[in-house]
C-alpha cells in the first residue's frame, strides 16, 4: 500500500481507526463482512484510492491478530480513545496530513472520500464532516492538515483527549450530502445487512 498511483493526493495519508474496544459490538469490528473482504480490509483499500499511503491504527495488543498481519500498521503509543491514533499517526509521519476514517462507517465509498479530500480546507488544521440531516459533526471522518499534530500534542499534554474540541477550536466542517451509517452493536449490523441484501 505504498505505491502512489494516478489520482493520489502527494502527502495525504490514510488512517483506519480501528483501535477501539468495540464494546457494544462484541466482536472486532474490523473483522466484519460487510461487502467482499473484512472492515479493516475494506476501507485500506478505498483510501488508496486518494491517498499516497494507507495505515491501519491499532492498540498494542492488536498486533498479533490475524486480521492486521498484512496490513501496515501504526500502533497507539498513548492511550485515551480515537485521539491515540491521530497523534500516533503524526508521530510516525509528522509531515502529511491524515484522512482518518472510523472502522465502523459501513457504507463508505470511494466517492465519499473524493468529496472530503476534494473540500477539505487546507487553511485550517482539520476539515471534519457533517452528514445530510445530521447535526453532528464526526472529528473521526476528517481531514488533519501537519499543522494538527502542534495542536493534538499540546492537547494530549494537558490530558485533553477529545478531537471534537479541537474540531471547535480549529477545524472546519465539510457538508456532506450523503448519509454515512456508524454500525456499533450487533443490532445496527444485521439492519444494514439486510438492507444491503434487498439492494
Amino acid at each position: 500500500m505504498e505505491t502512489r498511483m494516478a489520482g493520489r493526493s502527494p502527502n495525504l495519508y490514510g488512517l483506519v481507526l480501528a483501535g477501539g474496544r468495540s464494546t457494544r459490538m462484541r466482536s472486532d469490528k474490523a473483522t466484519i463482512i460487510y461487502h467482499d473482504r473484512d472492515q479493516a480490509h475494506h476501507v485500506a483499500v478505498l483510501l488508496e484510492v486518494v491517498c499516497e499511503s494507507v495505515y491501519v491504527s491499532i492498540r498494542p495488543d492488536q498486533r498479533e491478530q490475524p486480521t492486521y498481519r498484512d496490513l501496515p500498521t501504526i500502533v497507539d503509543e498513548i492511550t485515551g480513545g480515537p485521539i491515540s491514533g491521530v497523534f500516533s499517526a503524526f508521530k510516525a509521519h509528522p509531515s502529511c496530513a491524515w484522512l482518518v476514517v472510523p472502522i465502523d462507517l459501513a457504507n463508505l465509498t470511494a466517492d465519499h472520500l473524493e468529496y472530503l479530500v476534494s473540500h477539505r480546507d487546507r487553511t485550517r488544521a482539520v476539515s471534519a464532516t457533517r452528514c445530510l440531516y445530521s447535526t453532528f459533526v464526526d472529528p473521526l471522518f476528517a481531514v488533519y492538515e501537519p499543522a494538527a499534530q502542534s495542536i493534538i500534542e499540546r492537547a494530549v499534554a494537558r490530558g485533553d483527549r477529545s478531537l471534537r474540541t479541537i474540531v471547535e477550536k480549529h477545524g472546519s466542517v465539510v457538508e456532506l450530502p450523503w448519509r454515512l451509517r456508524n454500525v456499533n452493536d450487533p443490532t445496527a449490523r444485521a439492519e444494514f445487512m439486510r438492507e444491503t441484501r434487498r439492494r
